[in-house]
């Protein structure tokens, strides 16, 4: 097998890859995490190119603010409870994956806040999703969570 050679230069910086291109795209990756600040936060949303597509899908339906807080934007009125609980379960997933989180999982209190609706209704509307099997429930942290899973995600995509 032929070797790759590649050489990076960033700022003063100046490093140089030879080799079998897995070992060299391994290398490379990790320099670039060690050596570029917010990297390992990028490279997340690229490992996946759905969760960059699911991240564009989305976008218009949802945002959060620089402390954290999540909310629905007026584009998501005429959506159902089912797909905005989805989409709100997906963007947490979203934010995990890049770092900005440190769970995917939500709360029966922080889907009520988000979506502005009652606990009673959101919960009516996780049992469906559960028995769905769009998303999934746990215990985390002493408290009942709820989690967006593949087969959530995929239907997340196909419906937007």
């Amino acid at each position: 097998m032929r070797d790759l050679e590649v050489k990076i230069r960033y700022r003063d910086l100046e490093v140089e890859f030879r080799g079998d291109p897995k070992d060299v795209s391994r290398k490379i990756f990790e320099w670039l995490n060690s050596n570029i600040p917010g990297f390992d936060v990028a490279i997340n949303l690229f490992k996946d190119p759905d969760y960059l597509e699911l991240s564009e899908k989305i976008s218009k339906y949802i945002k959060s603010t620089n402390s954290g807080d999540i909310y629905l934007l007026d584009e998501s009125s005429s959506l159902s409870m089912h797909l905005k609980i989805l989409i709100s379960l997906s963007f947490m997933k979203i934010l995990y994956v890049a770092g900005y989180r440190t769970s995917d999982a939500s709360t029966l209190d922080e889907l009520s806040r988000i979506l502005s609706s009652s606990q009673k209704s959101i919960s009516s509307r996780l049992s469906e999703l559960r028995s769905q099997g769009y998303i999934d429930k746990m215990r985390e942290d002493k408290h009942t969570k709820y989690r967006i899973n593949v087969r959530g995600l995929l239907y997340v995509m196909n419906r937007l």
